[in-house]
């Protein structure tokens, strides 16, 4: 189907082949990257055709950008795919309709969902105060599962408001709980954001309360599928990684550490968690090192603890990466200044910057991340062994307990991660080539993409 398309319509396929091609070359080795990324990013930058296949490559490449390091351009590309969709109006239920092909129709929904998901994550990532698809009326229809979109045997798709009314009287495809996550942030994370350190107790608690509870509803079997390859559900990882991120954002925000506080601030400033005056006299940081922002860290470890799973940090997308620095920070918090520098809290944070340091081989942002963290925990080890060697067992006994049983040491059966098998340029060409030929299949927002 998509051969048949740039054939009869190739001019319009053009912005889609260089971003594709461009994005290709990053898991690839022996390709010149340079030139590839060149022509997509004046393609991108110039005039295009508003079209569903414009928009999804706007969006592709401007998380492409995030990856590379290239914030403005994300921003800027992302505003273009935005302000075309809604031109197109996808947003509603009718676009989708009026699509004969099955594939193609949840195809458009898809493009729409994505563009209400990374909206919504960089409007967090960023604190840009308001994103515009929050108040934007959609009828469109949620999209359907992975396996039923690869297979093309596509369901009846249910709208969002009907997911809200029927609640658990059934389960829903991954899209769906995601979907509905980011509506959940739109209406209780954001606010809490651009009010600032003196928000409200009771908006705390609603906000981290309606996550919790957005966790605990998913179906069990969901969190435990896997594919023929033993890679995870990636949209419900995804979800998952989203949710734990949106418990430590709050937290972070609320003690201060703002959008632009990164890993080395936490070394040159010192805690972000300070003991309230609330407590009685007689609890202390020493004798209760993780009292004082216990939800953060809750979150910081269920996050890691995904990294259990086969989540290959290729596939995790380059919008999540600044939520994993972030996922750090209350584990080096404790690590650094709570009194708890045992080998496997070490271990954890050490878990979190290898899978950064894994996805940065394709993305730099994810590998400055990763070696800012790997930074500060030498600086710690260096002011250890002046100080006679590191803590081991003692009083934290319970904490090394604890930290186990929310994220157990042994991750894999086999060592390591899978990743794309490398290309060499003439493959690059022919793949390019059979791109351009009559083939099946419609273009379609792979799990990478999340």
């Amino acid at each position: 189907m998509m051969g048949r398309l740039i054939e009869a319509q190739s001019e319009e396929f053009s912005f889609m082949m260089a971003m594709m091609l461009y994005v290709g070359s990053i898991y690839t080795n022996n390709i010149d990257i340079a030139q590839l990324r060149d022509r997509a990013y004046d393609m991108a930058s110039g005039p295009l055709e508003t079209t569903v296949w414009t928009v999804q490559a706007l969006l592709c490449i401007c998380i492409a950008a995030l990856g590379e390091g290239h914030v403005d351009l994300c921003g800027s590309w992302f505003q273009k795919a935005l302000e075309m969709a809604l031109e197109l109006g996808l947003q509603n239920k009718s676009f989708a309709d009026a699509e004969d092909d099955p594939v193609l129709a949840e195809s458009y929904r898809r493009t729409y969902w994505a563009l209400y998901l990374h909206g919504s994550l960089r409007t967090v990532r960023e604190h840009l105060g308001h994103f515009q698809l929050y108040c934007t009326t959609a009828t469109t229809e949620l999209p359907c599962e992975e396996w039923e979109y690869q297979a093309e045997d596509i369901p009846t798709p249910v709208s969002l408001k009907e997911f809200r009314q029927q609640g658990t009287s059934r389960d829903y495809s991954s899209w769906a709980y995601l979907a509905d996550l980011i509506r959940i942030s739109g209406e209780s994370v954001v606010p809490l954001l651009n009010v600032g350190f003196g928000a409200d107790s009771e908006a705390i608690d609603r906000a981290d309360s309606r996550i919790v509870s957005w966790l605990l509803q998913l179906p069990q079997w969901k969190k435990e599928l896997v594919d023929p390859e033993g890679a995870v559900d990636m949209i419900l990882y995804h979800a998952l990684g989203i949710a734990h991120g949106l418990r430590i954002r709050i937290q972070l925000h609320l003690h201060g550490a703002g959008v632009q506080f990164r890993v080395p601030d936490l070394v040159r400033n010192g805690p972000i968690f300070q003991p309230s005056s609330l407590f009685p006299s007689s609890v202390t940081t020493k004798s209760h090192p993780w009292m004082y922002g216990s939800t953060a860290l809750q979150g910081s470890l269920a996050l890691v603890g995904l990294f259990k799973s086969h989540l290959p940090p290729e596939k995790f997308s380059p919008s999540c990466t600044l939520g994993l620095e972030r996922a750090a920070m209350p584990l080096l918090d404790a690590y650094l200044y709570g009194g708890i520098k045992t080998p496997t809290l070490r271990d954890k944070i050490m878990l979190l910057a290898n899978v950064l340091r894994k996805a940065g081989e394709f993305w730099p942002i994810a590998k400055a991340v990763s070696e800012d963290i790997i930074e500060a925990l030498e600086g710690a080890t260096h002011v250890e062994e002046q100080e006679g060697g590191e803590q081991e067992g003692g009083e934290h006994g319970g904490w090394e307990r604890t930290i186990d049983w929310l994220v157990p040491s042994k991750l894999y059966e086999e060592e390591g991660f899978n990743f794309v098998p490398p290309m060499s340029i003439e493959q690059m060409n022919t793949w390019g080539g059979q791109m351009l030929r009559p083939g099946p299949g419609p273009v379609k927002i792979e799990g990478q993409w999340m």
